[in-house]
């Protein structure tokens, strides 16, 4: 079965598992692999690990049985500010690091976000102002089912924006050593942990050199 049909199966059973629990389906999102062919063709495993949607699906979608499914927002290149500044940093990865400014350039952007994968570890919305307890929350209900969406991705690297606390214990990898935390990053299966910024108005040239700094040391291109 082609990993974005596992995925599609996954968020089924994940929304049945809301529903059964009392938790309204309807505001789950969907995402994952935005391309599945450009994804297993790339050269570097990619997966951005984010916290969660803001007011997606909304109350317009919810009312007239929509899904919101971030694969679909963003299989035509990057909307909102987030997403731009995730496709830069895609695009700084998977291209040995270019100069920002080509990095900046919406076609190479484009391009980048298809080659990833995007999955949020809370899959019901949230607002603009994230809510830190909330999203814990949901990782510690949601661990079985974050962990098996990491397995069917299988990433060479994770690229954890804003979350890796809540990540590495949903997950349950060896904790890193406070006063070395660079030293050796955790693992899950094959895939290389990397505690990052979360995307929000972090678009700027010094935040895209410091993943270049941080990165550089565990991957040779």
């Amino acid at each position: 079965m082609a990993k974005t049909e596992q995925l599609n199966d996954l968020c089924e059973r994940w929304k049945t598992y809301y529903s059964n629990n009392g938790i309204d389906a309807r505001w789950f999102c969907k995402d994952g692999i935005i391309d599945e062919i450009n994804y297993v063709n790339s050269k570097v495993k990619l997966l951005f690990i984010l916290r969660e949607t803001n007011n997606y699906p909304d109350e317009k979608m919810v009312n007239q049985a929509e899904e919101a499914d971030l694969r679909e927002l963003l299989k035509d290149g990057p909307r909102y500010q987030v997403f731009h500044t995730v496709a830069r940093w895609a695009s700084g990865i998977l291209e040995n690091f270019l100069d920002f400014g080509q990095a900046d350039n919406y076609e190479n952007m484009k391009r980048s976000l298809s080659q990833i994968a995007v999955m949020n570890l809370k899959k019901y919305t949230g607002k603009a102002i994230a809510d830190f307890n909330l999203i814990s929350a949901f990782a510690n209900f949601d661990e079985e089912f974050i962990r098996e969406e990491v397995e069917i991705i299988a990433p060479n690297f994770v690229i954890s924006c804003g979350v890796f606390n809540d990540l590495q214990w949903a997950l349950g990898v060896d904790p890193i050593n406070p006063l070395k935390p660079f030293e050796k990053l955790p693992r899950y299966n094959n895939a290389v942990i990397i505690n990052w910024e979360h995307p929000s108005r972090k678009d700027n040239s010094r935040i895209y050199l410091e993943l270049k700094s941080r990165f550089m040391k565990y991957v040779d291109h």
